[in-house]
Order: structure tokens, then C-alpha cells, then sequence
């Protein structure tokens, strides 16, 4: 990737990612692309954002 912020976001969602499975007590799996890591963190912290709002309306 040519902008280093956003190289920089791949390589840290692509670290989370690993992070994440290796937590889970799984391998930390095939490499990930870090451009589909990239998309992949930002899909699951909307979902659970949207989550954390709809909790937080409710109390």
C-alpha cells in the first residue's frame, strides 16, 4: 500500500485478527491479506458498536 496510514491500520487489524483467533485457542490461521483484515476489524467493531448502542439505550 502506497499510504502509510493506512498500511499501517492493515498491518494492526491484520495483528488483531491473529491475536483474536490465537485467544480463541486456534491457530492463528492462514496468512490474511492485510487489506481483507482491514475490512474484516472494521465490519466487527460496527456490528459491535450498533450492539453497545442498543445496549446502552435499554439501561
Amino acid at each position: 500500500m502506497r499510504n502509510k496510514t493506512l498500511a499501517a491500520a492493515a498491518l494492526q487489524a491484520l495483528t488483531s485478527r491473529r491475536l483474536a483467533r490465537l485467544g480463541h485457542g486456534k491457530s492463528s490461521g492462514p496468512p490474511y491479506s492485510p487489506a481483507v483484515a482491514l475490512v474484516l476489524e472494521r465490519l466487527l467493531r460496527g456490528r459491535r458498536r450498533r450492539g453497545y448502542l442498543a445496549w446502552r439505550r435499554t439501561t
